[in-house]
């Protein structure tokens, strides 16, 4: 069985590549790709471990139902919790879920923030690591919506990545070895 997801940083493998390209000093274009991916994977993951459908449909018309289907989970409660955030009697099934996909994101990018701000204090002010976040959560916006759209549609619909930002396997593979430590040795 499936580890269940976490909103907690130093569980999560996922964000790990955001966490170190933030401490390498990537730009905000490349964290974004970084972001995109972990955002589309980590949204995979909970769909199949929390009833989705049915706590979109309670944050958008009934959130006093939502502590008895956060309760029935057993795997992804930390996720399932973030619908109480975000619930707004009323509010469109698009609505929710973009500030949905904002909570997750904004979770993972202030932990990682508050990690390098620390790391990185003499390099490079925690300011402009702000600055570089802000960034990638601004470039996020059209992913949120076009996520929201589709699941609003159809809340078993399959995340993807968007058409044209797929990469080779080898692209892919190139870059997680030059963040390994092997990339050192074999250059």
């Amino acid at each position: 069985m499936p580890e269940s997801e976490s909103l907690n940083l130093d569980r999560t493998r996922r964000w790990q590549p955001v966490l170190q390209a933030v401490g390498n000093g990537a730009n905000a274009d490349e964290l974004t790709i970084l972001a995109r991916r972990c955002l589309i994977r980590t949204l995979q993951a909970v769909q199949k471990q929390i009833p989705f459908k049915a706590l979109l449909n309670a944050a958008c018309n009934n959130p006093d139902a939502l502590p008895d289907l956060i309760r029935a989970c057993k795997q992804g409660r930390d996720y399932a919790r973030l619908f109480q955030r975000v619930a707004d009697k009323g509010a469109s099934r698009e609505e929710v879920l973009v500030a949905y996909q904002r909570e997750v994101c904004s979770n993972f990018l202030n932990q990682i923030h508050n990690q390098i701000a620390c790391r990185r204090a003499f390099e490079e002010s925690p300011e402009k690591i702000r600055e570089r976040l802000d960034g990638v959560r601004e470039a996020l916006d059209g992913d949120y919506r076009r996520i929201s759209k589709n699941l609003a549609a159809d809340p078993e619909w399959k995340i993807s990545m968007p058409r044209g930002s797929r990469r080779s396997r080898a692209e892919e593979a190139q870059e997680l070895l030059g963040q390994s430590l092997l990339a050192g040795c074999m250059s």
